[in-house]
């Protein structure tokens, strides 16, 4: 799977991803345990989608490379039967996990990454298919909207604000 790891604070992973809105990704922050195999998309950005990433850190993006739409799965055991999710093997749809900061017991940032499938399945066959081109041309976007938001900080990818708070000592890096 392609992913692009990185380390930054919230309001930095916001504006990247607002400025990955504007060029057409359609924003799904996940909810982990839907009541119906329903859930908000959003074409341009509003602050709940902030508010719902507080709650839980993964966001998937889907765009034109997405052939199938959100697809749901329902948990069939455990605490959680019933209750439906995205099911991250169709679609295709990008896989957003942000970077964040917990005490543990200083303050420490975690990585975040996106990144995609090499295969996904069709809803309907459950027959397997190769990630399409576009996904890899939308990922790059994505990457590239990424590194214009960071700075090299040794060998990772870590946002500006970041960068300033673990220069100053207000701010450790999980590696």
């Amino acid at each position: 799977m392609p992913s692009f790891d990185y380390y930054a604070l919230q309001t930095e992973s916001i504006v990247i991803l607002k400025e990955l809105m504007t060029l057409g990704f359609v924003a799904i922050p996940e909810e982990p345990r839907l009541q119906k195999p329903e859930i908000e998309t959003y074409t341009t950005y509003v602050p709940e989608i902030e508010t719902k990433l507080r709650a839980f850190r993964r966001l998937y993006l889907q765009g034109a490379f997405t052939r199938d739409g959100i697809t749901f799965a329902c948990r069939e055991g455990g605490s959680a039967a019933g209750t439906y999710h995205i099911d991250q093997m169709c679609g295709p749809l990008l896989a957003w996990m942000l970077s964040v900061v917990a005490d543990d017991p200083r303050p420490t940032l975690h990585s975040g990454d996106i990144g995609y499938a090499s295969f996904y399945v069709d809803p309907k066959t459950r027959q397997p298919y190769a990630a399409p081109r576009e996904l890899a041309e939308a990922y790059k976007t994505a990457v590239a909207v990424f590194k214009r938001h960071l700075v090299r900080m040794d060998h990772l990818w870590v946002g500006r604000l970041a960068k300033e708070q673990i220069e100053r000592g207000e701010l450790f890096i999980d590696r």
